[in-house]
């Protein structure tokens, strides 16, 4: 699934100006991200019933990643679109035990190319990392 996170969504503590800081100063990435995980997935409502075994945030506004299902991507197959430039991502996955909440994440920054799928000009969904 695709989820951003934006300035106005949910990611104030990460924002440096315009630019989202995943890795603030003096932390362990990995460290962080679980954290950003473990803080993010539930508040997304992404563990409700039961742990989502893995989801990926891009930290991009709304229009940057919209813009891959018109000019700032490429065709791939059927409805699928590959990013022109590579975006801040955050991946999120189950890290084993429940599958029922509480759940407790393992996160992996990473700045990355993406696939997506878009209907309508806009996407649905987010497909892979590139």
């Amino acid at each position: 699934d695709i989820s951003l996170c934006a300035p106005a969504l949910l990611c104030p503590s990460l924002q440096l100006g315009s630019v989202h800081n995943i890795r603030p100063e003096g932390t362990e990435p990995q460290t962080h991200a679980r954290h950003y995980c473990n803080l993010l997935m539930p508040r997304r409502n992404l563990t409700a019933n039961a742990c989502k075994p893995t989801n990926t945030f891009i930290h991009a506004e709304h229009a940057e990643v919209d813009s891959i299902c018109r000019s700032g991507g490429t065709l791939s197959t059927e409805n699928y679109y590959d990013s022109h430039t590579a975006f801040p991502l955050t991946t999120c996955r189950l890290a084993g035990g429940a599958q029922k909440p509480p759940c407790n994440y393992r996160g992996r920054t990473s700045t990355q190319r993406i696939r997506v799928a878009c209907v309508g000009g806009v996407p649905v969904h987010y497909k892979a990392q590139l």
